[in-house]
């Protein structure tokens, strides 16, 4: 037997294969664990910094409206003009400020900033950063301040005031103020204020230079204006632009309902004349001169507040003529111009359905007068008792109007207890929200 032919110790042994596959598929699964890993550790860091970034801008934000409640509160505060400024509860336009923007509005809860000077308001303040907005509030208080300082005088103007030639002009428990410059023409009876002097008219009393005094905002005006019964021009139209022999009070308008309060608001178209003559009116007149619009206020006249805290005549004027000319020489005779004290309207307390009563001539009260390009005249034997102020020009006892001279009569009582309006506001509180 040959080699070749011995059988084989030799057995065979079948051979393995490496699992390459699962060595693969173990690296893959590796791999995307460590990739989700790395994708959520990242999409982890950018939630962090999102959440970072979101409690940064919501810190900023809630600072930005801190900012602007500070900024609405210092101007309700400083500022005596805002309540005519502002619309309530409107946003302001948004302020750059630091990182992001700022706006603030004031809100008064009755819906009118007008109405009553010492209503609280609520200042809201908005910041905002990116997206975030943040928003806070204050209550506003206020308390009435010291009446504006013409209310010490029994007359005062702020432009030049002219006593007219010839003129007889009374002033008692007080100086006749000229804050600018008095031309005196006539006879001051009384004591005389003034920024200066001139004309060569006579003062019986003392000059003093004139002492800076303050006037009431136009937004008073507003105040009285908003707060009023509209008496509708078309129906004083319809009378030739005339209010007389009447009476008005809070128990009878003519042309209107009766406001409780008796305070009624007329406004006078461009370039028309209102006249008002030989009437009662208890209440308070409030009377807007569209441009060019005139008024007039002639014949006797029995006028005094309502409730003695009322304003008996405002007027704003647009280079307007205005003029007071009612004589205090001569009664009133209801036989004339018909019943003054019907039910509804007492006088002293009383009412009655006759016209055998006579009123003697009357102006009795606060009036202030807003038209500072206009004129202002008062003449003709007019007696005020009460307080005038006028911004504007002023002409005292013009001869063109009858009786050349006019007395005023200072009421301190007006004064003690001033309309609303009349007085600052000062702050009394800022309350959180």
């Amino acid at each position: 037997m040959s080699r070749h032919d011995r059988p084989s110790l030799l057995i065979a042994v079948p051979r393995r294969r490496a699992r390459r596959g699962s060595v693969y598929m173990l690296v893959v699964f590796v791999s995307m664990l460590l990739m989700v890993i790395g994708v959520g550790a990242v999409l982890a860091s950018r939630a962090d910094t999102k959440r970072a970034t979101l409690q940064r801008d919501t810190a900023d934000a809630a600072l930005l409206a801190q900012a602007a409640v500070e900024l609405g509160t210092s101007a309700v505060y400083e500022s005596s003009l805002w309540r005519t400024l502002l619309s309530n509860d409107t946003f302001g336009p948004a302020m750059p400020f630091g990182r992001g923007t700022i706006r603030w509005k004031v809100i008064d809860d009755d819906g009118a900033l007008l109405d009553d000077f010492q209503d609280p308001v609520w200042v809201h303040g908005r910041g905002t950063v990116g997206s975030t907005t943040y928003t806070m509030r204050v209550r506003c208080t206020f308390g009435r301040g010291e009446p504006y300082t013409t209310m010490n005088v029994p007359m005062w103007g702020n432009d030049f005031l002219e006593v007219g030639p010839g003129a007889s002009v009374s002033v008692s428990n007080g100086p006749l103020c000229a804050p600018w410059k008095l031309y005196n023409y006539g006879v001051v009876t009384g004591n005389v204020e003034a920024g200066s002097v001139a004309g060569g008219g006579t003062v019986t009393g003392t000059t003093t230079a004139a002492t800076a005094r303050t006037f009431p905002p136009a937004s008073t005006f507003d105040t009285w204006a908003n707060a009023a019964t509209e008496i509708p021009w078309a129906t004083v139209a319809a009378n030739g632009n005339v209010l007389s022999t009447t009476v008005l009070s809070a128990g009878a308008a003519p042309w209107s309902a009766a406001d409780p309060a008796g305070v009624y608001f007329i406004d006078v178209p461009s370039r028309a004349v209102l006249t008002i003559r030989i009437s009662r009116i208890s209440g308070s007149l409030i009377v807007n001169l569209g441009s060019q619009a005139d008024l007039i206020i002639d014949a006797p006249m029995t006028w005094q507040s309502y409730d003695g805290n009322q304003p008996i005549l405002l007027v704003r004027g647009n280079r307007a003529d205005i003029t007071i000319a009612c004589s205090s020489s001569s009664v009133i005779r209801e036989s004339i111009v018909g019943n003054l004290n019907p039910p509804g309207s007492p006088y002293a307390g009383a009412t009655d359905n006759d016209t055998a009563d006579l009123y003697s001539p009357t102006l009795a009260g606060l009036i202030a007068i807003w038209n500072p390009s206009g004129v202002t005249t008062i003449g003709n034997a007019t007696s005020i008792r009460g307080i005038v102020m006028v911004e504007g020009e002023v002409v005292l006892g013009a001869s063109s109007l009858g009786t050349p001279s006019v007395t005023f009569n200072y009421d301190a009582a007006i004064a003690a207890n001033p309309p609303a309006g009349f007085t600052g506001t000062s702050a009394t509180g800022v309350v959180p929200s």
